[in-house]
């Protein structure tokens, strides 16, 4: 006589691999997406009248930013000035709000990320610095995941860590047009 119980086993069985097999595929390419964010093709510029663009995260999904004197996030609290001729676009993901200006990047991310971040670089150099009043760090590094040179700038303020991201002129023009506005 066969055993009902060993004959519903073994599908069973052969489901869950399946679901396991595929929740990993899908958790692998949301990784992938995500770490892919940094390497942006390029950016649409639409070259149109200069004014102040203030935004709020609520509203944006993948928008490209008209070009401007300045611009500025309410949600996040910060303002950057002497943004004409940079394409500038705003990507939210998750609890990650970037915007690339040009190549360049400010990710405000929950201020416990730091950790993460620093230990995502090997690091060379770190000087203390002042943007828009609050204490940060400057750190010059290595990537770890595929040894490429990382410059990096980070801020706390109000609960959120920014990150800014590019090359030393990004980052000596962020210490001087970068403003808290809380």
């Amino acid at each position: 006589m066969v055993d009902k119980n060993k004959k519903t086993g073994i599908p069973f069985i052969i489901f869950l691999v399946v679901v396991t097999a595929f929740l990993s595929y899908w958790f692998l390419k949301q990784k992938e997406e995500i770490s892919q964010e940094s390497e942006l093709p390029g950016i649409v510029n639409l070259n149109q009248s200069q004014t102040v663009v203030n935004n709020s995260n609520s509203e944006i999904a993948d928008s490209t930013v008209p070009e401007t004197d300045s611009f500025q996030n309410s949600d996040y609290h910060f303002k950057v000035t002497n943004t004409t001729g940079d394409e500038i676009k705003e990507i939210p993901s998750g609890n990650i709000y970037t915007v690339y200006f040009n190549e360049d990047k400010i990710s405000v991310l929950d201020e416990t990320s730091e950790g993460v971040i620093r230990n995502s670089v090997s690091l060379v150099t770190e000087n203390e610095i002042s943007v828009s009043g609050q204490t940060g760090a400057r750190i010059k590094g290595e990537s770890t995941k595929d040894g490429s040179e990382v410059n990096l700038i980070l801020v706390k303020n109000g609960g959120w860590l920014y990150q800014f991201q590019g090359s030393d002129s990004f980052l000596d023009r962020m210490i001087k047009d970068f403003t808290f506005t809380n």
